[in-house]
């Protein structure tokens, strides 16, 4: 089944030249040309299989609260700016961009009020919530999460490359992280302090619980 507007983030941004050729009901041939994206191949029941993931309650409350009137609170407006460069990420054209876009969405979820975006700290917390909670799960995420902060941070200032060969993996394994952790943060903003005052300092010492589990880096 082909779905017209929906994008799969797996798939590369580039936008493929379409040449068509179509008959009307005179018989008569018409050549067109056009330059977009394609549609997603997915199965017949994909909302059904969207709307039963266990998340998605909670992904819609937290939606629906960006549009009352009042403003959303600070734990849910971070999960919809990250959701926001993510979603850039997926429609970006170009790996580099993606990359830059995917990490923005990591930084958004994982680095609270004052704290300092260093890599070590966005990996340690990326990797908590992406892993499969074992040590050996988190150490992989962890890894991986320091790789695609370092090149994001190399694009950004100069030292390396949009063409590096080694960007498209790099942008795959930061779609794959970030998508992790943004189903993985809502879990962690579940229950959520009664003022919403105390948001950030929560969500800082509900990080540092969590660190105090893994080896430090």
């Amino acid at each position: 089944m082909r779905t017209s507007g929906i994008r799969q983030a797996h798939r590369s941004g580039h936008s493929p030249n379409v040449v068509e050729l179509t008959r009307d009901e005179r018989r008569e041939f018409h050549i067109g040309w056009r330059r977009g994206p394609e549609d997603a191949v997915v199965d017949d029941n994909w909302h059904a299989i969207i709307t039963g993931h266990y998340n998605w309650p909670r992904a819609t409350k937290v939606l629906e609260s960006s549009c009352a009137l009042a403003e959303p609170r600070k734990l849910y407006q971070r999960f919809l700016d990250a959701l926001t460069w993510y979603g850039d990420g997926v429609s970006d054209e170009t790996y580099a961009g993606k990359l830059v876009k995917f990490v923005a969405a990591l930084e958004r979820i994982t680095v609270t009020s004052g704290e300092k975006a260093g890599y070590n700290k966005v990996a340690r917390r990326a990797a908590i919530l992406a892993s499969d909670r074992t040590e050996e799960g988190w150490r992989k995420y962890f890894r991986a999460t320091q790789a695609v902060h370092s090149w994001r941070s190399n694009l950004m200032h100069g030292s390396g490359s949009p063409f590096d060969r080694s960007v498209p993996r790099h942008a795959a394994n930061a779609e794959h992280i970030s998508r992790r952790s943004l189903f993985r943060y809502l879990d962690l903003i579940r229950k959520l302090p009664a003022d919403p005052r105390s948001d950030e300092n929560w969500l800082a010492t509900q990080y540092g619980r969590l660190e105090s589990a893994y080896p430090k880096s």
